[in-house]
Formats: C-alpha cells, structure tokens, sequence
C-alpha cells in the first residue's frame, strides 16, 4: 500500500505542478528592497563599483506541507509532508524563494481528478523525501513563479550618495571619432594649410584624446573658453564667428564638439591678434608685422593653463587707447538712444566755410534754432555753433561743415559710430603686443606725434603728414640713429614725378634750389647738401624701412599753424624736432640737451648712434580718447578707415 501510495502522490505532483505554480497566491512585492552587487560580482572588469536596489533580503527556504485527509480525521491517513528544495542558482542571479500555501485533498481532488483519487486505496501516513524526485526543470515552482512576477515599479529618485555611477565613453571610442573628423573639419578658409596640419598634430600627439572634454561633459577649462568666446562683441568681435553648438551627448557629437571648440579658440586668438583681415590688401602703404598665435603653441598653452579662458583674452590688445576705445564702445551700447528724425533736414553738398553763401544756410540756421538774419552767408557766429555740434558728436571741432557733419545733422545712425569705433579697435590689434617702455607714437589722421615713457606722455609736437595723392605708410619699426645737418637724396618717386620734369622744362631749377645733380650712365642721382633751404631742415631721425621715409625738420615752419597738415610726399616733418631729438638721445642724462644739440647746426652732417633702438609706430587713428576721456573723431585722409569698415562688413 506505501508503494501504491507514494506512486500516487509523485503523479499528482507531476500533473498539478504547473498549475500549483498559477495558482500560487503571491504576496505583493515590498515598496524597497536591497540588492547589493561587489567587486566580485564584476571581478572579470575590475570595476570596483557598488549598485544598491530597493529588494529585501531572501527568507530562509520553506517547506511546501501537502495534507491529504478527509472530513473524518479518524478515518483519513497520517499527513503527508514534503520538503522542497529550491532551484539552484548561479553566481550572479539573484536569489528568490517562494513559499507556497498548504494544500488539502480537495485541492488535490481537483488538481488531479476526483475518480482517480478515489479509486486508491489510502495507506497509513508515510514521509516521502521528495529531494530524491528530480522534478522537470521547465515546471520548477520556483522559476514558474518568477516569470509570473510583472515588472518592477521605477523607484523615487536616489539620493546623490547612492547613485549609480554613470561610466563615460571610453577613450578608445574617441580616439577613432576624433581621428576620423579631424582632417575634415580643420579644412577651414580663415586657417593657413600650415596650421591645419598644426591642429592634426596636436590631436595626434594626444592619442586623439580631447582637449575640453571630460568623458561626456564640458572639462572646467572648456566652459571658460566658451565663456570668453561668448563674450566677443565686447571687443568689436563677432560671436557667430567662435559658436560652438551643444551636442547630444555622443561620442561622436562630443568629439566633434571638441575639435570646434578648438578651432574657435584659434580663430579667438589670431583675430584678436588682427588676423581678422590682411592690412596689405587694403593698401600696399599699411604694412604692420602681425604676430599671429600658432595652433601648436596656442592650443597648448591653453590646455595647460590654470585659467583658459584668461590665458585666450590675453591674446586682445592690452594698449591703453584700445582699451580706452572699448569702454566706448560699452557705453554708447549702454546708452544709445533710439533714434529720432531731426525737424530739419540738411540737403548734403559740398562743404562750408566762414565767408561762403549757399542756399543751404537758412535751413543749417534753422536746424539750430537760429533766426533767419544771418540769410545765406556762413559767418563766424554760425561757424561757432557748428563747431560745438562737432565738439559734442565727437567730430573734429573746425566749425568746418564737412560732409560727416552734415550727416551727424541728418541724424546718422548710432550704429555707424560703432561700426567707427570698432574699425579703430580692429587697427590697434595691427600694432605689437609690447610697444615698448619708451617709443613714438605718430597718429596721422590726428597730425601728432608723442614720446611714451612708461604709458605717460613726456612730449608730443604737430606733425605735417603726407598728402592725399602721397600718404604716409602705416608701419612700425625701430628708431636707430639721428642725423644733424642732413643732406637730401631725392628719392626716385619724387625724382620722376616733381624733379625731371621741372629740370626738363627749366635748366636753372637745380642751381636755383642749390640741388647736386649726380649723373652715372643713364642713371642721374640729385642731392640737396645740408644748409638752410634743405628740404630736411636742421635734423633728421631714422628707421630703416621699405617706404624710405623718416621724420625730419622742416624749413616750412608755416605749415604747422593749419588745422589739416597733410603736404609732404610722405615723410613725416615734426615741429621742436631738436627737443624731440634731445628725447631721443636720452636728453641731459645722456649729454644730449636741447642746447647741445641746436649747437651742432651747420656743422656739417652728423650721424648719432642710439644707445638702444627705439620702437616707433606710424598709426591711422580716426578716432581716439583724450585723457579727460573725450571721444575724438579725426579725419578719414586716405580713406583707410573707409576700407578698414568694408572689409569688416561693417
């Protein structure tokens, strides 16, 4: 009877194991538990990272109680009591036990079928070990139960401490992304094919590695960059110029986010240094020596640099009148109005001096409120009232009605005195970055010259520039000797444009001038020998350069008392050119006074060595800050300010 028995209760448990599985009433699942995985879950990666979930501990294993009796506990069998053993697990599952409930022979019954359950015999109570019983693994109560489980309810967000730590893309999948963009995007019109290849190098001796990405996110160095960037217009720069656009956040994104940001920092850096545009193109006489950062050794100053973002603004003009210009710029953008139609409009037209009439006049006298009693004359009290306007919207204040003026009259836009301000600013980038402890400074539109000794002015005179048809070149270079009592050896461009035609159409013209005229072969060479009429006056002061000018003395001191001092060939006269000389020299330090040096006059030529070569700078400056802090608008002469705002689009 045992044997019989024990056969029936193995096919029971055979036929009713997947429903028992169904019908199994879970508990609900806790609202936390706790899974914690080691180190030695994930030995093969050698990541130490610790990850904790909401799942309580597993209970200890149950024992699953089959209890087969009838309604009389006499009559039934002894109960029949198995005990389970849950199904083996590997290393890395995570363990589930489940207890099922008690069953009564009416579950069975129903499980199994009643007739069959019937018809056997019930032996007396017996214990069945059923661990011996290999149960088919696809109907084990244990895995039937786990896939019956739904999903697990996303939890509250983890406190920062508990987290999971999200890994960054790996450096090799960055190697090959930014391997592969590199040559075609550092393909860019404003970088030289020579920097290019700078730019491929650098990458390439980094592994190809990025420069301003920490994994995924912006490297601290990298949000100071942009930050600069950001802040272009500040200096009369464009942004659009610098944009790095956000990236999705992959790899392939970040890596070319990455050579971007680069190539905007270089392009910061050579702008701000006046790479913007070529001044040569603008004209062959503008030809300063830019000192444009190279991608080798800009990106890795960057890179290494505590501050990026200051080491990047380092690279603008740190002169005084550019930053003077700057905080112009900012304040007129502060203030700027909006604009207004003025009541009365000036028809443009030639301009006006004291003494001229022009049908214009009574509407000039209108537009500042003055009677008509004045009828069509421009007087002296008119030409007062202009020159305050000019005074007061930065133009030259000549009471001369310039075109310019009529214009500021007409309510020009606010926006053209930017687009001025900024096109001055960007000709201060063409000058060095050290401009030197001491040096000259030549500004022609204003028709001035300053010596700087320490960032303070010690002297400045009125200079006679070239004129229109001959302007002065814009350079700089470096002052090396003074010459007393100079001789004049006419260069060939006044030689064939002034002197051989008046020596052709005149014989006398050279003895009259007292001019020495040279003749080898075909080639005649004239010189004027030092003295009085010497067309360098009394001292000269030279810096070899390729325009073959220089500034020198004058016999034609008149010129200095006109307003507009535009009429040598363009060599720079300076008025006082011996106290200039004697600054120059070292002045009294050095034995070279003022006194000294007007004695040496008519002695005979005399060249004196600098103890140390002076730097001295030829600028075009059509607006500048006084100290007071006034803003002064100079003459356009050559129209190089003109050219400048084109090729800047401005």
């Amino acid at each position: 009877m045992n044997a019989r028995l024990a056969c029936l209760v193995v096919v029971a448990l055979c036929l009713a194991a997947p429903a028992l599985a169904d019908d199994i009433a879970l508990p609900p699942l806790p609202e936390t538990a706790h899974v914690v995985i080691s180190a030695a879950d994930l030995a093969p990666s050698a990541v130490d990272l610790a990850v904790e979930h909401a799942i309580p501990p597993p209970p200890e294993p149950a024992t699953a109680v089959l209890d087969i009796s009838t309604e009389e506990p006499d009559k039934a069998g002894p109960a029949v009591t198995a005990s389970i053993p849950p199904e083996p697990r590997g290393p890395e599952s995570p363990r589930t036990e489940v207890t099922p409930p008690s069953l009564t022979a009416d579950d069975l019954q129903q499980r199994v079928g009643g007739d069959l359950l019937a018809a056997l015999p019930v032996p007396d109570a017996a214990d069945i070990d059923l661990s011996v019983i290999a149960l088919p693994q696809d109907v084990s109560p244990a895995s039937t139960a786990i896939a019956a489980l739904p999903a697990p309810v996303a939890a509250d967000p983890l406190p920062a401490s508990a987290a999971p730590v999200a890994a960054g893309p790996a450096a090799a999948d960055f190697a090959v992304e930014l391997g592969g963009r590199l040559a075609s995007l550092v393909r860019q019109p404003w970088l030289p094919e020579a920097e290019q290849r700078a730019v491929l190098a650098v990458y390439g001796s980094r592994q190809h590695a990025p420069l301003w990405h920490d994994g995924g996110a912006l490297s601290e160095n990298g949000r100071k960059v942009r930050h600069q960037l950001a802040a272009a217009a500040d200096d009369g720069l464009r942004p659009a110029d610098y944009l790095v656009s956000a990236h999705d956040g992959s790899v392939p994104a970040i890596a070319e986010a990455d050579i971007r940001l680069s190539l905007a920092a270089l392009r910061y850096a050579r702008d701000a240094r006046g790479g913007r545009l070529d001044p040569s193109r603008l004209s062959a006489l503008i030809t300063p020596k830019l000192t444009l950062p190279s991608a080798a050794s800009l990106l890795g100053e960057l890179a290494a640099s505590a501050d990026a973002g200051a080491t990047l603004a380092g690279y603008l003009p740190s002169h005084e009148g550019y930053k003077a210009l700057r905080a112009k710029l900012a304040e007129l953008r502060q203030t700027k109005p909006a604009a207004t139609e003025p009541m009365v409009r000036v028809p443009l037209g030639p301009a006006l001096r004291i003494g001229m009439r022009d049908d214009r006049i009574e509407l000039i006298r209108a537009r500042f409120g003055l009677g008509p009693d004045g009828g069509k004359l421009y007087d002296r009290s008119l030409s007062t009232v202009v020159a305050g306007f000019q005074r007061e919207n930065g133009l030259p204040a000549t009471g001369v009605l310039t075109r310019a003026t009529q214009a500021a009259l007409n309510g020009a836009p606010v926006t053209d005195r930017e687009a001025d301000i900024i096109a001055n600013m960007e000709r201060w980038r063409w000058l060095p970055t050290n401009l030197g402890e001491e040096h000259l400074f030549v500004n022609v539109p204003e028709f001035m010259v300053r010596k700087i000794e320490g960032g303070a002015t010690v002297h400045e005179a009125r200079v006679v520039v070239g004129k229109t048809e001959r302007p002065t070149p814009i350079f700089s270079d470096m002052m090396d000797h003074v010459v007393m009592n100079p001789s004049w050896t006419i260069p060939p461009t006044i030689m064939r444009q002034d002197i051989l035609p008046k020596l052709a159409s005149d014989p006398g013209y050279a003895e009259r001038r007292g001019f020495q005229v040279i003749r080898r072969g075909n080639r005649i060479t004239v010189r004027q020998p030092p003295g009085p009429t010497n067309a360098l006056g009394n001292v000269k002061f030279m810096f070899p350069n390729d325009h073959a000018v220089y500034l020198h003395d004058t016999p034609s001191r008149n010129l200095f008392a006109s307003a507009r001092r535009a009429y040598s060939s363009g060599c720079i006269r300076v008025e006082r050119p011996m106290k200039l000389a004697s600054l120059v020299l070292g002045g009294d330090d050095a034995g070279w006074s003022e006194r000294r040096l007007t004695g040496l006059v008519g002695s005979g030529e005399r060249t004196i060595r600098l103890t140390r070569k002076l730097p001295i700078h030829i600028t075009y400056m059509t607006m500048t800050v006084t100290p007071t802090g006034e803003l002064r608008a100079h003459e356009d002469l050559y129209g190089f300010h003109r050219r400048t705002r084109d090729a800047l689009g401005l």
